[in-house]
């Protein structure tokens, strides 16, 4: 049985090369990053546009505000590399 759950995380970490949160001061990034870990899955909390650069997945938590959370993008400078 633990033989497979190291090779479904292998291939979690094979599949998924750089995930980036992106922390422009909306949702919960914290949650966020314990799923992953909990998951033996690598990611960074990106807070700037040069973070985001070489990410595979991005996610973007809190945008049930989506008006607000377009704004704060744009002032961080993300909302392009997006």
């Amino acid at each position: 049985m633990g033989h497979k759950n190291n090779e479904s995380s292998r291939s979690r970490k094979k599949k998924y090369k750089m995930i980036a949160i992106v922390n422009y001061g909306l949702g919960n990034i914290r949650a966020f990053v314990s799923v992953y870990k909990n998951l033996n899955i690598s990611c960074i909390i990106a807070a700037k546009a040069d973070d985001l650069k070489g990410a595979d997945k991005i996610i973007l938590p809190g945008v049930g505000a989506f008006d607000y959370a377009m704004q704060l993008l744009q002032k961080s400078g993300m909302k392009l590399k997006i």
